[in-house]
């Protein structure tokens, strides 16, 4: 069994919660509209193979709500930023819901950190 550690960080202004467990390739996980919850059996498998990341979105459960924060885009953003300052290279990008929607944007903007990008129950993207 993995082990989860819950940690906090700072970035772009905003305190968000962490959750990590796991060894292997980096896999952020981005949780859907409900919230990220606990460390549960999903990600406990997934740690089985991967390096687990799974942030409380900015806005959501014990993270700070910045005064930046308007869109999806502004968090596709900030993950980048994310991805950026924790050095993570070869990303499994998974977005559940919510979290698929940002995936989604995320990925428009650059892939360059990214191995894969998985959308379960994606929210859609608005196209004028």
């Amino acid at each position: 069994m993995a082990a989860c550690v819950r940690s906090r960080m700072t970035l772009d202004g905003c305190e968000i919660d962490l959750m990590r467990g796991g060894e292997g390739p980096p896999l952020l996980f981005l949780h859907g509209a409900s919230g990220a919850g606990g460390w549960g059996p999903f990600h406990e498998r997934l740690a089985e193979r991967f390096d687990v990341i799974a942030p409380a979105h900015p806005g959501f459960d014990g993270s700070d709500d910045p005064p930046w924060l308007d869109r999806v885009s502004d968090l596709a953003n900030f993950y980048l930023d994310f991805m950026k300052a924790l050095d993570l290279k070869g990303v499994h990008l998974v977005g559940l819901s919510l979290g698929g929607w940002i995936a989604a944007e995320l990925a428009t903007r650059d892939t360059s950190r990214l191995a894969t990008c998985t959308l379960m129950c994606a929210a859609g993207i608005f196209i004028e």
